[in-house]
């Protein structure tokens, strides 16, 4: 298998250097996972390697399965007396984005309150809905940097929390990319306050910041 897995590796490399997120050897086969705009490498592994990778590309296996379905829905955002004091809203790097790519953004939360607050949090990616809906169509598909930061905000500061967003299709559609069209940025803020601001305020609040769109177009050639 190590043998394999070094040829899918140069292969790789040769065709679309940088489609290659990840490669494990198993007992039955090498487990390959390429970027969402990547299909046509997978293709290439498949014939040079068959039943040999597994292959998935962004989200989906290949070849594809008609019946794939994991789709995430984005729950409503819990209501806590925390939103009186903590204000979180996104800016992003850039609101136009070629299906297949992904791009940054910042969570900004703002301290709303009238003391400073201590506490960790963690907005490590965005993902992409309908405006308003409720059901996750497209994300990014690769390495995801999860670890909490700490904040201390004094009243009226802001923090901010870097993340990312990509095109890769999460829907059931016999592709590996979003189509083009306009989306809503939904991104998960994990907040874990300090035990000083436990009275009357939760210690664990999931937030979801909205009203960020960004538009797909057409893979880049």
């Amino acid at each position: 298998m190590e043998a394999i897995k070094s040829k899918v590796i140069e292969l790789a490399d040769r065709l679309a250097p940088g489609s290659l997120l990840s490669i494990g050897a198993g007992k039955e086969a090498i487990t390959v996972r390429l970027k969402p705009n990547a299909a046509e490498l997978a293709e290439k592994l498949k014939e040079s390697f068959g039943a040999t990778v597994d292959i998935t590309v962004g989200f989906k296996k290949f070849p594809l399965d008609v019946h794939f379905a994991s789709r995430l829905t984005l729950h409503p955002p819990q209501v806590v007396d925390a939103l009186s004091i903590l204000h979180a809203s996104i800016a992003m790097t850039s609101t136009r984005l070629p299906s297949g790519t992904s791009t940054t953004g910042r969570t900004l939360i703002e301290n709303m309150g009238n003391t400073c607050l201590l506490f960790d949090a963690s907005a490590p990616v965005g993902w992409l809905s309908e405006p308003g809906g409720s059901v996750t169509l497209g994300g990014h598909a690769g390495k995801i940097a999860a670890s909490l930061q700490h904040m201390k905000l004094e009243p009226g500061a802001v923090g901010e929390l870097s993340f990312i967003v990509g095109t890769a299709d999460l829907g059931p559609s016999m592709s590996f990319l979003l189509s083009p069209g306009h989306y809503e940025v939904v991104v998960p803020v994990h907040v874990i306050m300090g035990s000083e601001h436990t009275e009357g305020v939760p210690r664990v609040i999931d937030l979801q910041v909205r009203d960020c769109y960004l538009s797909i177009s057409d893979p880049l050639r």
